[in-house]
């Protein structure tokens, strides 16, 4: 089978989530899905404790705040909230280079003609986003950036994170379907042994 993620230049613990994305391909629709929002929700933390690290010799006090509030977090939706937090705190600060590639990199606007791929990301988001209901911003694409899509990928985890009540609600089923298979099967055995001794 033909791997959908090439994983090799990838961080490990990114690289292993990764590698469950390939493990069950395409077709396997559902479960796809469940490791493909593990593999997001692996990138983003991964991302953000990145980015937190590369300011905090600048920025002791800022950075020390925000890991604070990720420690207790309990969605993903602060981790987002946390990019600009940290962005801020690095553009009135001497950070290192790589880092402020990185926070240029996240918050530069997506509207040029090489800006292809973030514009079908995001569309991809939206289109997902309203078969779930969602309102849509359609204002966003015209000041893209990567943070956006971060967004909308943290609002289909929300709107979805009942997947896993589902998959218990079918498991329930398809058990008590094959009790029923079961019970159905033993009712007629019964009936065929009580045919059989009336007519001997």
């Amino acid at each position: 089978m033909k791997s959908i993620l090439e994983v090799g230049n990838l961080p490990t613990p990114i690289a292993l989530v990764a590698n469950r994305v390939n493990l069950v391909g395409m077709n396997a629709s559902s479960d796809t899905f469940l490791y493909a929002s593990y593999l997001f929700e692996a990138f983003l933390k991964s991302f953000v404790i990145v980015l937190n690290s590369g300011i905090r010799s600048a920025a002791t006090d800022e950075a020390y705040a925000v890991a604070y509030d990720l420690v207790r977090a309990d969605g993903l939706g602060q981790w987002t909230l946390a990019i600009p937090e940290l962005i801020a705190s690095s553009t009135s600060r001497e950070v290192p280079a790589d880092v402020m590639t990185l926070c240029v990199w996240i918050n530069k606007k997506r509207t040029k003609p090489d800006d292809g791929w973030a514009r079908d990301a995001y569309s991809s988001t939206q289109r997902i986003l309203e078969l779930l209901s969602s309102e849509i911003d359609p204002d966003i694409a015209k000041k893209l950036t990567v943070g956006h899509i971060l967004s909308a990928c943290v609002q289909i985890r929300n709107k979805t994170r009942g997947h896993l009540r589902v998959q218990d609600a079918l498991r329930t089923f398809q058990r008590d379907l094959a009790r029923g298979k079961k019970r159905v099967g033993a009712d007629l055995r019964d009936s065929e042994s009580a045919a059989v001794a009336r007519y001997r």
